[in-house]
């Protein structure tokens, strides 16, 4: 009665443990400030608070311990006071990414603030948060988050999140989060790491036709939305994107035929996404290396390998992007069929390159192809000039690679194979199931890449059975690929009892930690050359390498100097 006060006292118990303990006193005569109460929180689960979180956050999990202050009134109280956190996880729904907490959080009036905390996410990567979040009565949130990350996963989306772009990320940058909950902006500013793989569907699906040889179709049916798909609407995002080759980028035209071209490079990309849905992208990426799985009508497939120097351009229009790439599909064929002379010696397989170059617009690039024999001798590329030295006879030529794997003749029937369309199918075939079976064995390890290749023999070229390897140890810094194998006769071959074992291998260790010094070791099989007499079936080497960017001569001195010096202390401080 003298203080016009009603005592409190009272606790919140989960099985045997008390998880909230309250005391204090409600002036129910006052209108205003009717609150004075103190909570003592101990391992209190906080999965409670996932009713009452704004939207972009959820799956809280973990424990709470504090003493909180309440003042006000019931229906708008006032908190104060301070809380540590333990394990506490929760997710971003914009990123689809989880961390986890450990640190304190402050609880003021109207407002709940952390204070250069860190914060881990499932890999145990570190960043560190400044945030502070302001209510009204626990509505109509307010953020003002910013965070300096280092090989933080800032991405784990897929297409059902989110069909603009998705896929892994990891970044070493700052981000920014500001504004009420249903109208954000998120600033995102970061480099590339190891472990990002970036997609990007350019819409419609595509595919590439034999009309007048090659042209581009696009495909008017659009996928069917996807109700799981993540709202956006209300959020600006903007990404600030240094591209490093640790990153893969995925161009995807159509995923269920495999159109996909993959690449890893540099460049700074900016994407932004307006809160009307609006998607733009600018910048320009220059890739080091990749690969594109180059269709015809979804019956033939090849992967061409993209050379380095090429490069994509954003103006804007994601849709309408600028491309200058060179792409290389490396197969293995016998001259025999453009040969005049000589013929019977070149029955083997040897290395032919079909180049093919990219230009103009992403959506409808101008396509030319070239044919090359790099380890060929001078006779055999002045015959193969002279096979396609029309536009028609080395798109016949190039079609004949790619559906038979194998030349055409050059005149007329002479030495035609009456098969060669069986033949050229049957090897399709094989090696589709090839590569399918090089993808499942590289599914069982993500340490390992495993490929298989067959290729069937005829009456000019011997059969061929070859398992490829890579692989990456002690911790990425010894590179190891090679491939095995036989070659033997075709039952109709004259020489059907010969056996060849063929296999090529290289092994790089980084000497140094940034990979600019290399120890390089190689086995490579040697390709016949009419002329050389004496030739031996392998070549073999090994080697220093070592690579270092610079703009001026003087850089180079320095960098060279820096690293033999810092050699030199690595040196004294193992002997000490």
């Amino acid at each position: 009665d003298a203080n016009q006060s009603i005592a409190m006292d009272g606790n919140l118990n989960r099985d045997e443990l008390k998880q909230v303990n309250f005391s204090g006193n409600y002036f129910p005569s006052k209108k205003v400030d009717n609150l004075d109460l103190i909570i003592h929180i101990e391992e209190l689960n906080l999965s409670a608070l996932n009713a009452f979180i704004p939207e972009g956050l959820s799956s809280i999990t973990g424990f709470a311990n504090g003493d909180v202050n309440i003042k006000g009134e019931p229906e708008k109280p006032r908190f104060t006071g301070a809380v540590d956190f333990e394990n506490a996880r929760f997710k971003i729904d914009y990123l689809n990414t989880f961390y986890t907490y450990n640190s304190e959080v402050k609880v003021g009036d109207g407002w709940i603030g952390v204070d250069y905390k860190p914060i881990v996410d499932d890999f145990g990567n570190t960043g560190f948060v400044v945030a502070q979040v302001y209510h009204e009565n626990f509505k109509k949130w307010n953020f003002d988050v910013s965070a300096d990350v280092k090989k933080l996963q800032c991405l784990n989306t897929t297409v059902n999140n989110n069909s603009l772009y998705f896929g892994q990320a990891f970044a070493t940058g700052s981000i920014q989060i500001s504004g009420y909950s249903d109208n954000l902006d998120i600033n995102i500013a970061a480099t590339t790491e190891k472990g990002t793989s970036l997609n990007l569907p350019l819409g419609a699906s595509t595919e590439v036709s034999i009309e007048r040889f090659v042209t581009f179709e696009s495909d008017e049916s659009k996928a069917n939305k996807i109700e799981s798909e993540l709202d956006l609407s209300g959020i600006s995002l903007k990404l600030e994107i240094n591209a490093t080759p640790d990153a893969e980028i995925k161009l995807i035209f159509d995923e269920q035929i495999g159109d996909v071209m993959r690449g890893r490079g540099s460049g700074i990309i900016n994407m932004e996404i307006s809160q009307l849905g609006d998607f733009t992208m600018f910048g320009r990426y220059e890739i080091e290396d990749g690969d594109y799985l180059f269709t015809l009508q979804n019956i033939i497939n090849k992967k061409f390998q993209i050379a380095k120097g090429g490069y994509i351009g954003w103006y804007g229009d994601p849709y309408n992007a600028d491309i200058n790439l060179s792409a290389v599909y490396n197969i293995r064929a016998p001259l025999y069929d453009i040969m005049v002379e000589n013929r019977e010696n070149y029955k083997k397989r040897v290395p032919v390159e079909l180049q093919m170059k990219l230009s103009n617009k992403l959506f409808s690039p101008d396509i030319n192809f070239d044919i090359r024999l790099p380890n060929a001798d001078e006779n055999a590329k002045s015959q193969l000039k002279s096979a396609i030295s029309t536009d028609q006879e080395l798109n016949k030529q190039v079609f004949a690679l790619l559906v038979l794997n194998k030349f055409l003749p050059v005149y007329g029937s002479q030495g035609e194979d009456q098969n060669s369309f069986g033949t050229g199918a049957a090897a399709n075939s094989i090696e589709l199931l090839s590569n399918q079976l090089s993808n499942w064995l590289s599914q069982i390890s993500n340490d390992f890449n495993v490929g298989v290749n067959y290729r069937p023999g005829d009456n000019i070229t011997n059969q061929e059975l070859a398992v490829a390897l890579s692989t990456q140890l002690f911790n990425e810094r010894l590179y190891l690929s090679g491939n095995f194998g036989v070659s033997n006769a075709a039952a109709s071959s004259i020489n059907q009892s010969q056996s060849n074992i063929v296999g090529d291998f290289v092994l790089e260790y980084m000497i140094t930690e940034d990979g600019k010094l290399r120890l390089k070791v190689f086995n490579e099989s040697n390709d016949f050359e009419l002329t050389n007499y004496n030739q031996s079936r392998f070549t073999q080497g090994v080697g220093l390498v070592y690579r270092e960017e610079f703009n001026t001569l003087s850089e180079l001195m320095k960098n060279i100097t820096g690293l033999v010096l810092r050699k030199k202390e690595d040196l004294e401080i193992e002997s000490e």
